[in-house]
């Protein structure tokens, strides 16, 4: 049953992995924006927070620590109860929205836990028998994990960015640890990991989803006042057109009348002329009618 799960589980990695390929950047909130927060731990925080000017104390502290542990095994177990307390603290720095702490909290995280790792193999490779080592170190990665896991679907932009990677952090450091434990938890680990990486996937893809969803939202709105913006762009133009047009009509009108006007002079001075002529020939031949009378009067006495 368990080999069909793994199967069907890689089926669905493949598949929902390619959705990265068309990854968008998204929306970035700084963290005063967002109201994210994460259950609490097992274990407590330490005595100073990374947002205390006395934290450099508590560091000191962690340090003396392990200046008087010897052996990998108890080095490993001091590494993974840091890492614990840097969890615990990383809950406080959440609530306050101080990114810096909260940096310094993961940062503490993926460290301590990849020392934790490392103690685990020296360990193995002196010939010691760390199988019960491994696990507890293993149980408590997959712990921290859980957590980030929660916080990195809460989360966006750069909070979300430094949660995935030292959720990757503890991934590498899980699987060395993984190598030393016995076989039965190994494939109870290598399937409890595959699960993971699927609801991860899945979240992933549904997040993309969402944001494909809302970007076709905009581009339609943008398309809209696109296109709202092209119509009154058309209507200026159109009436830009029509005003052009009643302009040329109302020159060619006033052209016209012009025309008439020089048209009606030009007839109006023909007509003049024609009167005068017509005027002068009818005086001429008054005048010629009158000499002619004279004339006839003068022959006939």
């Amino acid at each position: 049953m368990k080999k069909y799960l793994v199967a069907i589980l890689t089926l669905i990695l493949f598949f929902t992995s390619s959705t990265s390929v068309y990854a968008k950047h998204r929306q970035v909130l700084g963290i005063q924006d967002q109201n994210v927060n994460i259950p609490p731990t097992v274990e407590g925080p330490g005595i100073f927070l990374p947002d205390s000017p006395f934290f450099f104390l508590d560091e000191l502290k962690q340090n003396i620590r392990m200046a008087f542990v010897f052996t990998p095994e108890d080095k490993a177990k001091i590494y993974t109860s840091i890492a614990g307390e840097r969890m615990a603290e990383l809950r406080f720095m959440i609530a306050k929205k101080n990114l810096p702490g909260i940096r310094t909290d993961m940062e503490g995280i993926a460290d301590n836990f990849k020392k934790a790792a490392d103690q685990v193999e020296f360990a193995k490779m002196s010939g010691k028998n760390v199988t019960a080592l491994a696990k507890e170190v293993n149980d408590k990665i997959k712990e921290k994990q859980n957590v980030l896991d929660e916080l990195h679907i809460q989360s966006q932009g750069e909070l979300e960015g430094s949660t995935k990677s030292v959720s990757d952090s503890l991934s590498i450091a899980k699987t060395k640890v993984e190598n030393s434990l016995n076989l039965a938890d190994l494939e109870n680990e290598i399937n409890d990991d595959i699960l993971r990486d699927a609801e991860m996937e899945i979240h992933e893809t549904s997040e993309f989803a969402g944001e494909l969803r809302n970007t076709l939202i905009d581009m339609q709105e943008e398309a809209s006042r696109s296109a709202k913006e092209s119509q009154k762009n058309r209507i200026e133009v159109l009436k830009k057109i029509i005003q052009e047009k009643d302009d040329q009509a109302k020159k060619e009108q006033e052209r016209k009348i012009e025309l008439e006007k020089i048209d009606n002079e030009k007839l109006w001075k023909m007509q003049t002329e024609a009167v005068d002529s017509a005027r002068e020939m009818v005086e001429q031949a008054q005048k010629t009618s009158r000499k002619f009378e004279e004339l006839k009067v003068k022959t006939f006495d």
